[in-house]
């Protein structure tokens, strides 16, 4: 059986799509002879039923290549890029982002499978373009360009997801520093003195939080997009 083999060189060839039925997909499933058929399959848009008639070793050859691809990738992030005639831009300034938008972003994050609803939130069509300066269109909810987000090309999502870790990382590194200077402070020892509804164990408490936090988006951050 002659078999055609759409290989994607880069990860700007895949869709968001394609990356989150992979995941469904293979969700608790340690099989990696089903793994690797599955990469196969849904990133090379070949049938299931005819990667059984591939060779071994050119299987074996696509699984090293898709797994060194979201590897080697260093998710750089990107604030424009085209879904059909549609250019979509990122918010131009994150100081202006709403409660509403932030509330969605970070809700719809945290779970792969919600990752269209959190590109929706992050980029919206250009609706006025002058050199490298742009406005988006008014946000709506995440509803809106959820479904059309779905085909966002897979370098854009993840160099999107990765720059918002950093800002994570970034402002909870900040929030140490100044929780850290505040219990240093003689101020703060003499409020505490005075002052019942502070409690310095409620501080430390709150420190070791934000470190517990820290580490844990430290470990994401180097996550393995491609976890097989």
């Amino acid at each position: 059986m002659k078999i055609e083999i759409n290989l994607p060189s880069d990860l700007s060839e895949i869709s968001l799509l394609q990356y989150q039925e992979f995941l469904k997909a293979t969700e608790n499933n340690t099989d990696e002879e089903f793994l690797s058929q599955k990469i196969v399959s849904l990133f090379c848009n070949i049938p299931m039923q005819n990667v059984q008639f591939m060779k071994f070793t050119d299987v074996a050859d696509i699984v090293t290549h898709m797994v060194n691809l979201f590897n080697t990738d260093k998710h750089k992030f990107v604030n424009r890029f085209f879904i059909g005639k549609t250019e979509f831009g990122f918010i131009p300034n994150l100081e202006t982002i709403s409660t509403g938008e932030y509330i969605d972003l970070e809700n719809n994050l945290k779970d792969n499978k919600d990752l269209h609803k959190a590109m929706a939130v992050m980029f919206r069509p250009i609706v006025k373009n002058k050199k490298e300066y742009y406005e988006i269109e008014h946000y709506q909810g995440s509803n809106t360009y959820a479904e059309v987000m779905k085909s966002a090309p897979l370098d854009v999502v993840l160099g999107a997801k990765v720059f918002f870790w950093s800002l994570e990382v970034e402002l909870l590194k900040h929030s140490l520093l100044y929780l850290d200077k505040l219990m240093q402070t003689k101020t703060m020892t003499s409020a505490l003195k005075h002052n019942s509804a502070i409690s310095g164990d409620g501080i430390s408490q709150s420190i070791n939080s934000l470190t517990e936090m820290l580490e844990d988006l430290t470990k994401s951050r180097s996550y393995n997009f491609l976890n097989v």
